[in-house]
């Protein structure tokens, strides 16, 4: 939703692009919500407190979540520690 209203902006449909942003928005906030174990690294999904997965990197990927914020940061450290071998990370 983030990018489509983004492309809505480029568009020029500003109403679109408001509407798409305010969902874009409430789906981050019920991610950040639900979507972080009580360590405060991202979950997988909502039904598990997993987060051993590459997929919690995501959020970095696609620019999500700031560099600064605390969550983002400490799945990134999480997932260094505990998938990273030889440089790589393992799904």
């Amino acid at each position: 939703m983030d990018r489509a209203a983004n492309l809505a902006g480029i568009r020029g449909d500003k109403g679109l692009e408001a509407s798409w942003r305010t969902t874009a928005d409430e789906i981050q906030a019920d991610i950040l919500k639900n979507g972080v174990n009580d360590k405060g690294v991202l979950k997988q999904h909502y039904a598990t407190d997993d987060w051993l997965d590459a997929s919690v990197l995501l959020p970095a990927i696609f620019g999500s979540l700031p560099p600064s914020d605390e969550r983002l940061r400490a799945s990134v450290l999480a997932i260094a520690d505990e998938l990273t071998k030889d440089g790589f990370v393992l799904r």
